[in-house]
């Protein structure tokens, strides 16, 4: 996990004390690098930014900490963050050690953007308030790569296990692809399973313009299985973090992202989810924000989908989310028109009677040569391990199919 160590640089000898004030406001955007410097610590709690930017600027917030140790207690104090002393003076020894002009290089590099509450921000970056201004929890400040007009459509999360069925994620990925092709912004935590399939499809349309809210800064990907695709929602869409570029998640930043994604959502989809997984936090961020949750339902044999069907299941104030069997709920809850036809043509080589027979029994689950053909025998179709080979290896050569670790799972469209 990075702290602030990695926004300095750790191989180099002692650092120079901070600059005054006057020379931190040479810098061409000196709030900015301020808001950085604040942030780069693992002692830079949402409560603890939010306290010091309600009472100073940035650059002001930067210099209180390292010059002014009693006041930042009081501040802090007064906006009910319990902290010891001890605590705020490392946090401005970690501040102090960061170099100003290496944080405004990097900001200009990456392309990246900072809002945070109180700031007069550019006429792009307004929506964010706009979204925001109505949260009890509102991240004090926000890190951003890439297009905000992605937040001016409409936006739709779709959440779910990291350890997705195949069936999960086709679902997740037919989402992402329709909603995109009718103009919605797909949001998600960039996760693996659920997530990253939902903004493939999304990245799949001519009109994706995904919403990635990360729980790393924006330099640290993770999982790092799916650095390109952080890259192509930075390209296409949007990526989001309230943490400094080189901080590294931690457990609790997970579900601290998660209320950013449900706030930010109109409609929360939640494709797969274990019984006690990470996205039913999200459903209960969204429910406090009055946010409508669909849930896809799934086979009671699978623990994948308990967690969704227990979603649907009626309790005393009845079920706490609706079915999702295709885009069109999603669409009537957005008050958009739905559409049968996206356009969408898939231009796979249609199998042969053989192979769709083999594709058929292999559906959505995970199977081995021999459980499959084990499944056909059991129905009507009798094949020899050679011959559901050789089917497999046509089904994969034309899309179909794929293995992964000895095992075959139906490949998605896209």
């Amino acid at each position: 996990m990075s702290g602030v160590g990695a926004a300095g640089n750790g191989n180099d000898p002692e650092p120079a004390p901070l600059p005054p004030q006057s020379a931190a406001r040479a810098h061409g955007r000196p709030d900015e690098v301020a808001v950085v410097a604040l942030c780069s610590s693992t002692h830079a709690t949402t409560a603890r930014i939010r306290a010091l930017l309600r009472r100073w600027s940035p650059v002001e917030s930067m210099e209180a900490l390292i010059k002014r140790e009693p006041d930042v207690l009081r501040a802090l104090a007064s906006d009910g963050c319990r902290i010891a002393a001890a605590t705020v003076a490392e946090w401005a020894r970690e501040t102090a050690s960061i170099s100003l002009p290496r944080i405004d290089a990097g900001l200009s590099h990456r392309q990246e953007r900072i809002w945070w509450a109180e700031r007069n921000v550019p006429d792009d970056l307004s929506v964010l308030g706009e979204l925001l201004n109505d949260d009890d929890d509102q991240p004090p400040v926000l890190f951003l790569r890439g297009s905000v007009a992605a937040l001016r459509q409409p936006r739709v999360a779709v959440v779910g296990t990291r350890n997705a069925t195949s069936a999960g994620r086709e679902m997740a990925r037919m989402l992402g692809r329709e909603l995109s092709d009718r103009g919605v912004s797909v949001i998600s935590g960039l996760a693996l399973g659920i997530d990253a399939a939902s903004h493939a499809g999304a990245l799949a349309s001519p009109e994706g313009m995904p919403v990635g809210v990360v729980g790393s800064g924006l330099d640290v990907v993770y999982p790092p299985a799916n650095r390109r695709l952080w890259h192509h929602v930075a390209e296409r869409g949007l990526l989001l973090s309230e943490l400094a570029s080189t901080r590294g998640p931690t457990p609790s930043t997970f579900p601290a992202r998660n209320r950013i994604i449900a706030q930010l959502a109109q409609v929360v989809v939640v494709v797969e989810s274990a019984v006690s997984g990470g996205s039913l936090i999200t459903v209960d961020r969204a429910l406090e924000r009055g946010r409508p949750v669909l849930a896809v339902p799934g086979s009671p044999l699978s623990p994948m989908s308990a967690g969704t069907n227990d979603l649907l299941r009626p309790g005393l104030l009845g079920p706490v989310a609706l079915p999702c069997l295709n885009v069109a709920d999603v669409l009537t809850l957005l008050d958009l028109e739905v559409v049968s036809d996206s356009g969408y043509v898939d231009h796979r080589n249609q199998p042969t009677a053989t192979d769709e027979v083999v594709l058929q029994a292999l559906g959505w689950d995970e199977q081995s040569v021999g459980g499959l053909a084990g499944r056909l025998a059991s129905g009507q179709t009798v094949l020899s391990l050679a011959a559901v080979s050789l089917s497999l290896a046509r089904l994969e050569q034309a899309g179909w199919v794929n293995r992964v670790a000895g095992r075959w799972r139906r490949a998605g469209v896209g």
